[in-house]
């Protein structure tokens, strides 16, 4: 339980930090919040130097969570915003407890959320969520009252989470390394934008190879025996100081959940707009796909990637889900770059 988890992180933190941030995202009425702060007081503990926060897109619900607080002798700071907006963050934390919220969001929300998280976790810190089980009359019970719940197993909200950090074989990547943010000089490739820069797991700049350029609007088909060239490439010089990047099954498992990533965070600004009306990426240059083309293209790479290999199944299922319903957009097959033409 979020109560227990949080009770134990304030024992062992509380040793030795002198003061510690701690979130509760959607807050609700915080009960379990209150009850993990009164049991760890209740065995001793102090919460002198602990600040306890609270987020909610409800003004009410943040005042009865005040309210309730109060009477246990709890202050709390609270935050009105929206869980999936990075700027209703103020600060960062050392402990986040979100649940009841991830069961009611889809995979690019989800995303985009654990990202939010991800930015504002201090070091060394905790994020403690919640899944659901599908049982029938439950199902049916949330179906009557119009909430439509996703249902996902530790496995699948731990592998969602793992590809927004650095985690395993972090490098330092400008972010955003499309063709048109570098520069060939006579002394090799130049990268000249880094407003993206940060710290972020190898295989997500690895995938801008296979998508291709997961970030880019100006994409089209790359040739097969180009992509995998230049991804051996990539490879070879990553695992000289990774060299578990070696492994084959490491490897393509990395550039699949990469893969997922960014075509998670791709729907989270152009599935919107796709809903209403398509236009071009690039509203400058003709020959940039079309929002719609864009979007089918990269569902139909991801399910490609995921196709027999039994992971991410819930991602599968919705990417074949979207490709059907979406049919009637009627968008052209994604092109080849004219210059292998």
């Amino acid at each position: 339980m979020a109560r227990d988890e949080l009770c134990e992180f304030l024992r062992e933190r509380s040793k030795d930090q002198a003061s510690l941030d701690v979130l509760s995202v959607p807050c609700g009425i915080p009960r379990e919040f209150v009850a993990a702060v009164e049991q760890f007081r209740g065995a001793g503990g102090v919460t002198t130097g602990i600040r306890f926060h609270v987020l909610d897109l409800d003004h009410d619900v943040l005042r009865q969570a005040e309210i309730l607080a109060g009477q246990h002798g709890i202050a709390l700071i609270a935050h009105h915003g929206d869980a999936l907006d990075m700027r209703t963050y103020a600060g960062e934390f050392d402990f986040i407890t979100s649940t009841g919220l991830g069961e009611f969001l889809d995979d690019n929300q989800l995303a985009t959320l654990y990202a939010a998280f991800h930015r504002v976790l201090r070091p060394g810190g905790i994020m403690v969520t919640s899944a659901m089980r599908c049982l029938r009359f439950s199902d049916y019970l949330l179906r009557l009252a119009e909430l439509h719940a996703r249902y996902r197993s530790a496995d699948d909200l731990a592998a969602v989470a793992t590809l927004l950090g650095p985690g395993q074989c972090p490098v330092f990547s400008p972010g955003d390394i499309c063709p048109d943010n570098n520069l060939i000089t006579s002394e090799g490739v130049r990268f000249i934008d880094f407003e993206s820069a940060e710290f972020h797991s190898v295989f997500l700049d690895a995938a801008y190879l296979r998508m291709p350029f997961s970030s880019c609007w100006c994409v089209s088909r790359l040739p097969d025996d180009l992509a995998a060239e230049a991804e051996a490439a990539y490879r070879a010089l990553v695992s000289a100081a990774y060299p578990e990047l070696a492994d084959e099954a490491h490897w393509q498992r990395g550039i699949r959940l990469a893969t997922a990533a960014w075509t998670l965070h791709a729907m989270s600004y152009l599935l919107d707009r796709s809903m209403i009306a398509d236009r071009l990426i690039n509203l400058s240059e003709s020959r940039s796909p079309t929002a719609r083309q864009l979007l089918r293209y990269r569902w139909q790479v991801l399910l490609a990637e995921l196709e027999g290999t039994g992971e991410l199944p819930a991602i599968s299922v919705l990417m074949r889900q979207l490709l059907t319903s979406t049919e009637s957009w009627q968008v052209p097959e994604m092109p080849g770059y004219p210059a292998f033409s």
